[in-house]
């Protein structure tokens, strides 16, 4: 991700699988897959998404209300109207993985928390933030996605559905609402900075392939330093499964957006999604991004270098941080000190080594200068 904005990716994936015993065959791996896909299709059939149920609680329980207002302690302790802020602390990023974790087991999913970063983030001690900190006067806007795949009206004609009923999903503008609902006290409360696409059958508003994308545009448009921008989608991720349910072939394993209208206009590809929504924003322009989808590549739909899961949250040894997920690569943040003296040690073998290059050197020399004077042409040449 080489956007130049702080994106911040709240989703939900599938639990590890877990090892078959030893001595297990292809019945029991069989036994296991065919569990697994029972499990996703009853996350499928659930009212609503369970994903945006876990985000809410954890920025309910972790982000006060209008604690992200940028109103310092000590302009709140001279000001009487700005009493309500003293003593409220956001938690961290940490304990928000614990509550949405919680909040899938109150759920009865089997499903766990996922969390990315276009930034190099510390779960164990950052603070939850959805507006940028720094900025009291940036703008907020949101968009609010949520679509069932049922029929929807678009140019006076009523579209139906040609997909599998599997496709089919229920409630997601509840989540849309209830996301609304969530991020409006915490500083996401102008009328005019969100706008909901739902297909609840009404021409307007529906969320088609070019109603999101204008959307996106409209979210990121003039966006500037200390802005402040939230995008919400509750739908289906999993363009390869669509494709097998509509007969064009489940080849392409890429997750993606997929709109009301996706049969005909096509996905919302990962690679559009951060030409869209993450490359147009500047530096210092804060992007909230929650995915729910029960499909199991929702995670994947946004590509940022750090991620986090559900064993960061229940992690409470503070000095074994957490770990850190950058491309391909597992590694751990390692602490200021740790980084010097590994610096240190590194300048340190350098300077050795470049010594004893030196006096290996001057040794070498001096062997040859003696090897030299007391050669038998040499000696000759010196006597006459």
């Amino acid at each position: 991700m080489r956007g130049g904005g702080d994106v911040i990716f709240l989703a939900t994936r599938p639990p590890p699988a877990a090892p078959l015993p030893r001595g297990s065959g292809p019945e029991d791996a069989a036994a296991a897959r065919r569990e697994a896909r029972a499990a996703e299709t009853t996350e499928a059939r659930r009212d609503g998404g369970v994903g945006t149920h876990a985000v809410a609680r954890a920025l309910q329980a972790c982000l006060p209300a209008a604690s992200d207002r940028h109103v310092t302690a000590s302009a709140a302790r001279s000001s009487a109207a700005s009493s309500r802020y003293e003593g409220l602390k956001p938690g961290t990023w940490a304990e928000a993985l614990s509550v949405m974790a919680d909040a899938l087991r109150d759920l009865g999913s089997l499903r766990t928390p996922h969390l990315g970063s276009s930034r190099p983030l510390d779960p164990a001690s950052d603070a939850v933030r959805v507006v940028h900190p720094l900025s009291e006067h940036g703008a907020r806007r949101a968009v609010f996605v949520g679509v069932n795949y049922a029929p929807f009206v678009s140019g006076g004609e009523k579209h139906q559905r040609r997909a599998s009923s599997s496709v089919r999903l229920r409630h997601r503008e509840d989540d849309c609402r209830w996301m609304l609902e969530t991020l409006a006290p915490r500083g996401f409360d102008d009328p005019d900075g969100a706008r909901v696409l739902v297909d609840d059958g009404h021409e307007d508003g529906q969320p088609t392939w070019a109603n999101i994308t204008r959307a996106m545009a409209w979210l990121t448009r003039r966006a500037q330093p200390g802005d402040s921008l939230a995008f919400h989608f509750s739908g289906r991720t999993d363009l390869r499964r669509e494709d097998a349910a509509s007969g064009r072939g489940g080849e392409n394993t890429d997750a993606a957006l997929l709109p009301c209208d996706w049969e005909e206009t096509g996905a919302i590809t990962r690679e559009e999604l951060y030409a869209r929504l993450v490359k147009p924003l500047p530096r210092g322009a804060k992007l909230l991004v929650v995915i729910d989808s029960p499909d199991a590549n929702a995670a994947d739909v946004v590509d940022t270098p750090y991620a986090f899961g559900a064993e960061d949250a229940t992690q409470r040894d503070f000095d074994r941080r957490p770990s850190v997920s950058l491309g391909n690569e597992l590694r751990r943040p390692v602490s200021l000190r740790d980084a010097l003296d590994a610096s240190s040690a590194v300048a340190d073998a350098l300077f050795t080594d470049a010594r004893g290059a030196k006096e290996k050197k001057s040794v070498s020399e001096r062997k040859r200068i003696k090897q030299q004077a007391t050669s038998p042409e040499t000696g000759c040449c010196a006597v006459s």
